[in-house]
């Protein structure tokens, strides 16, 4: 009896034991509220090597995103607008807008339901968390956006047609401009210039292998209602790597050894040696193989699709009548919010005041960067009517460029009497009312790789004569311009486009500086596709242009030896239209190709500035700041380094 009593007394000291052990599990229950309400589940969150996790599609869903699973990858993702989480079950990598990232703790099935971490998913869809201890209580705040009105039209005004509207053929400002609205890339650049996801949610770089694998966006569309495949993608750079490709990006690609397609939406390019600048370059538009179908590489510049383009961007093509205007319509299967303009006009100005008069005067929404000595005027005049924005000059400036095949200027001590004789101090005063940066190298001012040590040709005519002089060129003529013992004189044919008339103000001062050293300019001023053909045959002494190029400095195809002329066609390569041929030059711009760390990049960088401030195949000029003005009844948009972003996000305040 004593016994069965010690027993019945141990049972129940045990049952009191395992009841008290329940208490603390019910006091850690996890509590999750949502901008102040709890955060609806159909299970609970737990935890795990210290991090909570949730049922993905509650949070997802919480934050305004769409949920896709694909149970073939185990794999979730959620979009909301044009950002991307996308996770694997079992796997500690995640992507977020593209690139990948390392997770403390991996999505897993529990209880039959996969579980997402929360702070990691919340943080990264732009909402603050805290943990509360005192309640067990993890608390989510998070602004949802609220997608505006779709509706109106916006005018642009441009100075230049397009020249062609095929996104691997294009290399002018004025057909990016369209494309950039209708062909998206795999990648695309945010305000910050970092690199985001487009029509690719995410990317990773297999090193093992030497290979970049990107997975596309489930549920792309082309413009006509076809579907975007990988097949698109590998048959978009197929062709640029073909012998009969007629474009100028074949160096952007050059790296490439093969491209695989790994199913319909996912596409490997394996490299055979590393490649820096890759990533960046997959922002070029993809065009789609269906159209193109049973059409000759070498034929693809006069297919229609040069000028009536089928794309998978936020606006599709509806017509192009030359010379005035390019007209784009909303294209209502864009994978990403909006876009909510209607449609958009891109009208043609033959110069950049009467672009800027019709801005003035309302004809147009949006026009180009103001002149210089009216920044203040406009500014304060409209005020009332416009949002102004700058354009800082990071990426781009204006050069004179030299034809190094010329007999006279491929000697050194011409291009630096050119440099000494320019004074570009006074071009920066008189032009550009000081709104400008003068550049001695490729990389101006602001650019992250920028040389600042660069010698700096001091305006110094007499230096210039002196170097014109030890070229041979001894004797002045009546005209007072210099000749050599051969009877050749210092005149140049000189190349400039129509619709800018800072550069023309700039050759005006040029050709009077340069005339007090003995040196005749004669200008030729064409139309801006004439222009472009003329330097693509090199046809042409001198030129006045200007570079608008990316974050990223590689240079390759501008002024590496293998980009000039071809041999066979006689036509450039790439855009090395000056045909600098310099082993020098081509030695650190592929020593920057396959250096993949930013720190020893910039350095590599700098010494190719240094180079080609010695070797002068440009006249570098100036980097401009530019102020543009938008009508304030648009409203939206992103700005950021290059100005205003995301074209797609912009919309009409209610009511305007």
């Amino acid at each position: 009896m004593r016994k069965i009593l010690t027993i019945l007394v141990l049972v129940a000291v045990l049952l009191t034991v395992f009841e008290l052990g329940a208490s603390p599990a019910r006091a850690s229950t996890i509590n999750i509220t949502f901008n102040g309400r709890p955060l609806v589940a159909d299970v609970a969150p737990v935890i795990r090597n210290g991090r909570t996790l949730v049922p993905f599609r509650a949070i997802f869903e919480a934050l305004g995103a769409r949920v896709t699973w694909d149970e073939a990858t185990n794999t979730v993702a959620g979009y909301r607008g044009r950002q991307a989480v996308v996770l694997t079950i079992g796997s500690r990598t995640a992507w977020v807008n593209g690139p990948a990232v390392a997770l403390d703790v991996a999505p897993q099935v529990i209880n039959g339901r996969t579980m997402v971490p929360l702070r990691f998913i919340a943080e990264s869809m732009g909402a603050q968390v805290e943990w509360v201890a005192a309640t067990n209580t993890v608390t989510v705040a998070a602004t949802l956006p609220t997608l505006p009105q779709v509706g109106g039209v916006i005018t642009h005004g441009r100075i230049a047609d397009p020249v062609v509207l095929n996104p691997i053929l294009a290399n002018d400002t004025e057909s990016a401009f369209v494309l950039s609205r209708t062909n998206l890339g795999l990648v695309r650049r945010d305000q910050n210039g970092e690199i985001i996801n487009a029509l690719a949610d995410r990317w990773q770089w297999f090193p093992q292998t030497m290979t970049w694998r990107f997975w596309l966006r489930p549920g792309l569309v082309w413009h006509d209602g076809r579907p975007l495949t990988a097949n698109d993608v590998k048959f978009t750079f197929d062709t640029i790597l073909h012998p009969e490709y007629t474009g100028r990006r074949r160096g952007d690609v050059a790296a490439v050894e093969a491209i695989t397609v790994v199913n319909e939406h996912v596409v490997d390019f394996r490299l055979r040696v590393q490649d820096a600048p890759f990533l960046g370059r997959m922002s070029m538009g993809i065009i789609p193989q269906h159209v193109f179908q049973g059409t000759a590489v070498r034929d693809m510049a006069a297919h229609n699709f040069s000028i009536n383009p089928i794309g998978t961007g936020p606006y599709r093509f509806v017509r192009w009548v030359r010379g005035q205007f390019v007209e784009l319509a909303r294209n209502p299967n864009w994978h990403l919010d909006g876009p909510f303009i209607e449609r958009i006009i891109i009208k043609t100005y033959p110069d950049s005041s009467v672009l800027h008069a019709a801005w003035e005067n309302g004809d147009i929404d949006w026009g180009a960067a103001i002149p210089p000595d009216q920044i203040d005027t406009v500014m304060a005049r409209f005020a009332n009517r416009a949002n102004f924005f700058e354009i800082p000059a990071i990426f781009g400036y204006d050069y004179i460029g030299l034809n190094l095949t010329h007999p006279i200027l491929r000697d050194i001590r011409v291009r630096q009497a050119l440099m000494y004789g320019a004074d570009r101090e006074a071009i920066v005063r008189s032009v550009y009312n000081h709104r400008a940066d003068i550049v001695n190298g490729h990389l101006p001012p602001s650019h992250w790789a920028h040389n600042p040590n660069l010698y700096r040709y001091p305006h110094s005519r007499n230096r210039a004569i002196d170097l014109l002089r030890q070229a041979g060129f001894t004797t002045v003529g009546r005209d007072g311009i210099r000749t050599n013992a051969a009877g050749e004189r210092l005149s140049f044919r000189f190349l400039i486009r129509t619709g800018i008339p800072e550069r023309h103000d700039t050759l005006a001062m040029l050709t009077s500086q340069w005339r007090l050293i003995g040196v005749e300019l004669r200008a030729e001023v064409l139309e801006w596709s004439v222009l472009v053909e003329r330097l693509n045959v090199v046809n042409f002494d001198m030129n006045i242009m200007g570079w608008s190029f990316a974050e990223e400095p590689d240079s390759f195809t501008i002024f590496h030896s293998s980009q000039g002329l071809d041999p066979v066609t006689r036509r450039n390569i790439g855009m090395n239209n000056m045909q600098l041929n310099d082993a020098e030059v081509d030695r650190l711009i592929m020593l920057g190709r396959t250096t993949m760390d930013e720190t020893e990049r910039k350095k590599i960088y700098q010494q190719l500035d240094v180079r080609l401030n010695q070797l002068l195949p440009y006249i570098f000029l100036q980097a401009r700041n530019g102020v543009v003005g938008i009508h304030n009844r648009i409203q939206g948009g992103v700005v950021g380094i290059r100005g205003l972003s995301f074209p797609e996000t912009l919309f009409i305040a209610p009511g305007r």
